[in-house]
């Protein structure tokens, strides 16, 4: 189902191998759940590909807007994590994290597979609401797709938890994010060259890089609450 607020926060991430498992379920049981929790973050889908050496994990997190991000009940979770959580920290790896605000969305139902899509604009360019719109509806038109949603990717300095634009894509101007989703990961497989092609096309994009993934857990607000989950650790 395309995304329903008016934000997303998007995170890719690796973990060291050998706490590999204790990760999956950590994310599963704790640190999704308490997320969703939080007023205003109203849903979460965890989302996993096998194949990936590096940016394996993949989170998206629908918000009721980017204020969330900046909430005490959130802001509480960041600075105040449970021992399990805290614990889990250091063995993170090639963590990128980007809130992004939603342009245009569309779609029905839940994929069981996503693909990002991450570009680029030149500096002085920007992407208007019909711009996105129309490129929301092309993609969407693959008729393997079942939902698409495409967001700006807000300043680091305008939300204090956000850690910026990553160094492995470098751009001057500003930067987005399209995620489409289909039922199985082969027909992202096959639309992908399509969809960047589509997306280069509209919008005059540069280093559009995308990553499959399948979705492995979804849970919607209300999760189990700020603290209820820490229990398990």
């Amino acid at each position: 189902m395309s995304l329903t607020g008016s934000a997303c926060l998007a995170i890719w991430n690796d973990v060291e191998p050998a706490r590999e498992a204790e990760y999956n379920v950590w994310h599963t049981r704790e640190h999704v759940p308490e997320r969703c929790g939080v007023p205003g973050i109203l849903e979460a889908r965890r989302y996993i590909a096998p194949d990936r050496d590096r940016h394996r994990y993949f989170t998206l997190y629908d918000l009721r807007d980017l204020e969330v991000l900046a909430s005490p009940p959130y802001r509480d979770l960041v600075q105040r994590p449970t021992p399990w959580s805290a614990a889990m920290r250091p063995a993170f790896q090639n963590f990128l994290r980007e809130p992004c605000e939603i342009l245009a969305a569309g779609g029905i139902g839940i994929g069981g597979a996503a693909a990002t899509f991450r570009f680029g604009l030149a500096r002085d360019a920007k992407v208007s609401a019909e711009a996105a719109r129309r490129l929301v509806v092309s993609v969407h038109e693959r008729l393997t797709l079942c939902a698409v949603s495409l967001g700006a990717v807000t300043a680091a300095d305008a939300h204090p938890l956000a850690s910026g634009i990553a160094p492995e894509m470098p751009v001057d101007g500003p930067l987005y994010l399209l995620v489409a989703e289909a039922a199985a990961r082969d027909a992202l497989e096959l639309e992908q060259a399509e969809i960047v092609r589509t997306i280069t096309d509209s919008l005059s994009a540069t280093d559009v890089t995308a990553k499959i993934y399948d979705l492995a857990f979804v849970v919607r607000h209300p999760g189990s609450g700020p603290r209820a989950a820490g229990a398990a650790g």
